[in-house]
């Protein structure tokens, strides 16, 4: 519509002819969140959203789990595109009934590593260029 500024050169109203292959593609990434978010309860639900506690204010800390707590899930996203920033975090041990001296798995559904952890607080470090968040699957150790 002339007059219109958000017409102006708006990429939402062109076409664009995408590699979907080519280098920078992030396909591969967008699919394995979302079957992360398939194969993980917690995150299906839309009520059970809780921020937490990183020392860091470049990192984000969020967690969701399912009413019975058979699935626990926290992210950590680092919001400097440009720098490494690394924070202590406070898991909230207490809600799924783990102990300060008890050890758990923090399984990063990302890349597949996996942390032994101890108690509430828990160091985390993210290079933007290398990996950005972690999503953390959270079991005790049986």
């Amino acid at each position: 519509m002339p007059g219109r500024e958000e017409y102006l050169d708006s990429e939402k109203y062109q076409f664009k002819e995408r590699d979907w292959d080519g280098p920078g593609n992030i396909k591969d990434f967008i699919a394995r969140l979302n079957r992360i978010r398939r194969e993980n309860r917690a995150l299906q639900f839309y009520d059970n959203l809780h921020f937490y506690n990183a020392d860091n204010d470049a990192i984000l800390f969020y967690g969701k789990t399912t009413p019975s707590g058979d699935n626990i899930i926290f992210v950590v996203v680092n919001l400097d595109p440009y720098r490494r920033q690394h924070s202590m975090i406070d898991l909230p041990i207490e809600l799924f009934g783990y102990n300060e001296g008890q050890s758990y798995e923090a399984h990063d559904l990302l890349d597949d590593s996996r942390y032994t952890w101890y108690g509430r607080r828990n160091y985390v470090e993210l290079d933007p260029f290398t990996r950005p968040a972690h999503i953390f699957r959270i079991r005790r150790f049986d």
